[in-house]
């Protein structure tokens, strides 16, 4: 590495995932996390070699939520697009922490297995709040959820600490 440009824009209303009291139409229309960060991505891409950076190579950061904001405005093209971007402007994508790349399949492991995960109850009703009840728009908020086209030679890394609900308590073997 000769060189980096560090560039940090944070997450609009991060109360929002703390409370998980509206859903996440509420959340797009009137507080747009997604957006601004698509906006800071546009602003990025202009003005970074201002600072000695290359935008060829813009590396999106995110812990726990933040990853799936990361992993999300990476693997779906509408919210770049918004800008007049489009996702091969996004060189790679490391995603700390991050859970529910597949919402559905989320909600269904939750909702049916035995993980023994803390507050296991709540987080599927919290889930369902968030996403919805409907499996479409569950896979629409998911990463997973669209064309490995879409992605543009864009690389990942998704690193976890692998501790239970939290409570740094170690997942069994």
């Amino acid at each position: 590495l000769n060189s980096a440009v560090y560039s940090c824009f944070g997450m609009r209303f991060t109360s929002f995932f703390l409370s998980l009291r509206r859903s996440y139409d509420d959340y797009v229309g009137r507080r747009n996390s997604w957006g601004s960060s698509a906006k800071a991505i546009k602003w990025m891409s202009i003005n970074i070699r201002r600072y000695g950076g290359d935008p060829s190579r813009i590396t999106l950061v995110g812990f726990s939520s933040g990853a799936h904001l990361a992993a999300l405005l990476a693997c779906d093209p509408g919210y770049l697009q918004r800008y007049r971007l489009t996702n091969s402007v996004i060189a790679q994508v490391i995603c700390l922490d991050g859970a529910h790349f597949d919402v559905p399949l989320a909600i269904r492991m939750l909702a049916e297995q035995g993980l023994g995960l803390a507050y296991q109850d709540r987080r599927v009703r919290k889930l369902r709040r968030l996403m919805g009840e409907d499996e479409e728009r569950q896979r629409r908020l998911s990463p997973a959820g669209h064309p490995l086209t879409a992605l543009a030679g864009t690389r990942f890394l998704l690193l976890s600490a692998g501790v239970q609900g939290g409570a740094g308590r170690p997942l069994p073997k």
